[in-house]
């Protein structure tokens, strides 16, 4: 049989690697901007960023069990064989053929096509938090995670076929590593486009801070009937030092 075994990667390995590795980078991607944006714009409670990091976490395993799902329909469903095409030289030739294959290609991509439109939308979401925020968020990245998880599902999903005993499953493995790269530019891009948005908005005359959107105090919140409140800005500095803005 000629060609089996890249046949048989492309046939049914590749494919499972491309449907787990797009949709971690592409869902990383976007769990991280929504998490990034809900923590610093609705986080009314104030609370610390180590402890809300349990909740981008619980999306990113739903994604995975997700995908685990789908591995687990595309290995019943997904199956392969041979067909005889010709004899040469007093040898058969066969090709692989699958069923099922133009479902699961329509599947794949209509998934992958609304991960990248929300992920589009998410981008212009993380622009929207202030620059101090983006310079913490920029310490924590998925690009890491995400490549171990390729290179390991990758040499998993090999395990699972038991199809052959040589070294191949760390071709494939290295192999699947290669959407690092698309994922890696993607991530990119959107940190690259919330550098352009917070150096464009820091340009203006008139900029503040975001970072400081939540400094209004009242000195008085407990007392009934009272109007008397202090407006604080750190971003403020007076020219004046009597200068004060309690009304």
């Amino acid at each position: 049989m000629r060609n089996s075994i890249w046949l048989e990667f492309f046939g049914e390995i590749y494919p499972t690697c491309l449907l787990i590795g797009l949709t971690m980078f592409i869902g990383g991607l976007m769990v991280k901007s929504w998490a990034i944006f809900s923590f610093y714009k609705w986080n009314t409670s104030k609370k610390a960023s180590i402890n809300e990091e349990w909740k981008p976490n619980v999306w990113i395993w739903l994604l995975i069990l997700i995908m685990g799902v789908c591995v687990v329909v595309w290995t019943v469903t997904f199956k392969s064989s041979l067909h005889y095409v010709e004899q040469e030289d007093g040898l058969a030739i066969y090709t692989c053929k699958w069923t099922n294959t133009f479902e699961w290609l329509t599947a794949t991509m209509v998934w992958h096509g609304l991960l990248l439109i929300v992920t589009f939308v998410a981008i212009f979401a993380n622009c929207c938090v202030g620059s101090e925020a983006r310079k913490q968020s920029g310490a924590t990245s998925l690009v890491t995670i995400n490549t171990l998880a390729v290179a390991m599902a990758g040499c998993v999903l090999y395990f699972l076929t038991e199809s052959s005993a040589t070294i191949a499953y760390g071709i494939y493995g290295a192999l699947a590593v290669w959407m690092c790269f698309f994922g890696n530019m993607i991530i990119f891009l959107y940190k690259a486009a919330s550098v352009c948005c917070c150096t464009k908005r820091e340009a203006g005359e008139d900029f503040v801070g975001d970072e400081h959107y939540d400094t209004i105090k009242s000195d008085n919140s407990d007392i009934v009937g009272q109007t008397n409140q202090t407006f604080t800005n750190n971003g403020y500095e007076p020219s004046n030092s009597t200068e004060n803005f309690n009304y």
